[in-house]
């Protein structure tokens, strides 16, 4: 299947002018999936929680869900996108999924960072998605950073996790690899590049969107520029019995059910 992402500056509260950065972009583009970084249509660094549930939204009444619904109908494909999701006290950072029938449903991120416990609320549900004959699952940036969270795509069958971000740092794109890797599941991160006022100061995005197979290997990645990545990915059914390294996966993780393995303290404080 033909699938990919669109890294780009999102411009801070400016959502007329991301709209239409990715509405010219994908213009004649023929893709199935595609997915855009975290918090597309309005950029990242609020000043506070009022702010944020300003620039904030319904999903799906909204205008960016409407946006993305009309483009996935105009692609006849997937489009997942990062929004600030209007909630009733604060916004959530959430992941919209629109295909070539509208809106589908949507994702508020789980794990948020110290900063954006301060701006959002976290999500308490855990979303997978069946689009066509895939399945995928989805993971807001600092999601990822949680193995507990995509063992649980492991066990309900999830192909693929669509990873929108905003990251700055240089560990998410190991972490993401470490997902693949150990879920025996292909990941698209699409993250953002440009450069925002911060609590500490100005931060920059760092880009480096990538795909990835499900043994860790990186079969795009770009660099800090604006990039659209479209590419040929075959993913088949999830085998039943999973394997890495030759080894049945569930099998692995049985022991570490309740019971199964002691847990022993060793103290070496005597000498």
């Amino acid at each position: 299947m033909r699938l990919g992402f669109f890294q780009f500056d999102c411009q801070r509260g400016n959502r007329e002018k991301n709209l239409e950065t990715v509405w010219n972009r994908l213009q004649g583009e023929s893709f199935d999936l595609l997915v855009l970084p975290e918090l597309f249509s309005t950029g990242y660094f609020f000043s506070d929680y009022k702010e944020a549930l300003k620039q904030s939204e319904e999903v799906p009444g909204g205008p960016t869900t409407r946006f993305l619904a009309d483009l996935a109908r105009q692609c006849r494909a997937y489009i997942i996108a990062g929004v600030a999701e209007k909630g009733e006290r604060r916004a959530f950072s959430s992941a919209v999924v629109t295909g070539p029938g509208g809106y589908i449903g949507h994702h508020r991120k789980i794990n948020l960072t110290g900063w954006e416990q301060e701006i959002f609320n976290g999500g308490r549900s855990i979303n997978i998605f069946q689009l066509g004959r895939l399945r995928v699952g989805l993971a807001l940036c600092y999601d990822l950073w949680f193995p507990e969270l995509t063992r649980v795509f492991l066990e309900q069958g999830v192909q693929l996790i669509c990873h929108p971000a905003n990251f700055g740092g240089p560990m998410s794109p190991v972490i993401a690899r470490a997902r693949a890797i150990e879920n025996v599941m292909d990941v698209i991160t699409a993250n953002r590049i440009g450069t925002e006022k911060g609590p500490e100061g100005y931060e920059t995005f760092r880009g480096e969107s990538m795909v990835i197979n499900q043994e860790g290997v990186i079969i795009v990645q770009v660099g800090k520029d604006e990039e659209l990545q479209i590419i040929e990915l075959e993913i088949g059914p999830r085998p039943e019995k999973p394997k890495q390294l030759g080894a049945d996966l569930f099998k692995q993780i049985a022991r570490y059910s309740p019971g199964k393995l002691e847990i022993r303290e060793w103290n070496g404080n005597g000498l």
